[in-house]
Parts: structure tokens; C-alpha cells; sequence
């Protein structure tokens, strides 16, 4: 069925579930690219259908085609749930990047930056136990390097020893693979 008649007849109850289910695969990507948390896929797979939901009773056409409208919603609406529980979660499960395809199509821009994505997926997972929680602590939930040693029970000289040896692991294991400032 086409998605324009969907949005036009939004209003009905059995319509509002089919364009619901065609906007399935686009709540799914959004999550793995925006918020790939693997325990909290469930919630963010409904949170992600409310806010179609949402999208149906705010949108009008002066905001653009309706596609992007709820594209550019789960978006912003799932990169803020990542920094919320980044920020607030101790132990943070990731999905490994993926290449869905969004739309049906991916362009060059889109490979390289999930090529990226998935390279530096790939060399953090090589790092120790150790690095990786300090690296968390430090660029995603903002503490400072004796806050850090504070909860870890180390010296502050000990976490910047480690996050210092996991950048260095890091851009070693990256070599040419990409580009990565010194």
C-alpha cells in the first residue's frame, strides 16, 4: 500500500497499525544507529512507535515530506536516550554496527561512517576490561580522572595511565584503516 495514502488516512485505527508496520524496519534502524543497547531493545522498539504515533498527530506538511519528519524524531529522540543511559547505566551492552539499509538505499557518506563505526567497534573491544571502563567513565558519563580512581579504588595516575594505553591500543589497532587525528 502506498505511504502517502497511509498518512492521509492516518486517522483510522486499522491504517494507523499498517503504516506502523511499514515504519517497523525504520524504528529498528534508527535504534542501531542511534541507541544500540541490547537490553533495552523491547522498550526502545515501543518508545520508537509512540513516537510514529506522535509524529501522526503533529505533523503537517509545511515540515516536509512526513518520511523524514519521523526520521529526523527518532533520531534525536534515540540519541538523547543514549546519552540519558550512558550517562546513568553502569553496565551499557552494545550491538555490534550493522548495514541495515534505510529507505533502500545507503549512500557513500553512510558506508564510510558505519565502516568507521564498525572499525572502532572492533579495536574497543581489544582493549582490557579495565580501559574500556575507564574510557566509559571518562568520554561518555563525563567524570573526572580522580572521580574516576575514586570508584575504580586507584590512583588518579593509574587511570590516566590507562586511558592513555587505550588510545594508544586503539590508534594501533586502527592504523590505516581510518583516519584518526594525533
Amino acid at each position: 500500500m502506498d505511504i502517502n495514502y497511509l498518512i492521509e488516512n492516518a486517522n483510522d485505527d486499522e491504517i494507523k497499525q499498517e503504516l506502523l508496520e511499514t515504519l517497523n524496519p525504520l524504528i529498528i534502524s534508527s535504534i542501531s544507529r542511534y541507541c544500540p543497547i541490547r537490553g533495552e531493545f523491547e522498550d526502545l522498539l515501543q518508545d520508537g512507535r509512540v513516537i510514529v504515533l506522535e509524529c501522526i498527530e503533529t505533523y503537517c506538511e509545511d515540515r516536509g515530506h512526513f518520511l523524514n519528519y519521523v526520521k529526523n524524531y527518532l533520531k534525536y529522540f534515540y540519541l538523547d536516550t543514549m546519552k540519558y543511559l550512558v550517562k546513568h547505566e553502569s553496565k551499557i551492552d552494545l550491538f555490534e554496527p550493522n548495514f541495515d539499509i534505510e529507505d533502500g538505499h545507503i549512500t557513500e557518506e553512510d558506508f564510510l561512517e558505519r565502516e568507521i563505526e564498525v572499525e572502532l567497534y572492533k579495536a574497543i573491544r581489544k582493549v582490557t576490561e579495565r580501559q574500556r571502563e575507564v574510557l566509559v567513565l571518562y568520554y561518555f558519563k563525563g567524570k573526572s580522572h580522580s572521580e574516576i580512581a575514586s570508584e575504580l579504588g586507584i590512583k588518579v595516575r593509574t587511570v590516566i595511565n590507562t586511558k592513555m594505553n587505550a588510545i594508544a591500543a586503539i590508534r594501533r589497532e586502527l592504523g590505516d584503516k581510518i583516519n584518526v587525528d594525533r
